[in-house]
């Protein structure tokens, strides 16, 4: 996988996604060891990959609260449903199984 590091910053970014992408999917059991593999300097890897774990943190997430509407009387065959977007909603019916609302939910939320 050698590859030569280009020299403008917006390539070097574009570059070490890349590289993270890489080492993401390359089943190594380490850093180091993708990184040698790799022929790139590990201490270079992991100072990227804080970069990247700091604007992740820094940037705005894409998980929040969803908006849960209680309807008097709810679509039949359902006891409540929970919009999560203006196309999409979950109708459960009366006699739900919790454990299966649990893990739904966990998902969703």
């Amino acid at each position: 996988m050698k590859s030569a590091q280009p020299a403008h910053s917006a390539s070097k970014r574009d570059y070490w996604h890349h590289v993270m992408n890489e080492w993401e999917g390359s089943g190594c059991r380490t850093q180091a060891a993708f990184c040698r593999q790799a022929g790139i300097s590990i201490k270079s890897f992991r100072r990227w990959r804080s970069v990247f774990a700091r604007e992740a943190l820094q940037s705005p997430s894409k998980v929040g609260f969803a908006k849960v509407e209680i309807q008097t009387s709810p679509p039949a065959g359902s006891g409540i449903r929970i919009a999560l977007s203006p196309q999409a909603h979950i109708d459960i019916s009366a006699d739900f199984d919790e454990v299966t609302l649990r893990r739904v939910l966990s998902v969703c939320i």
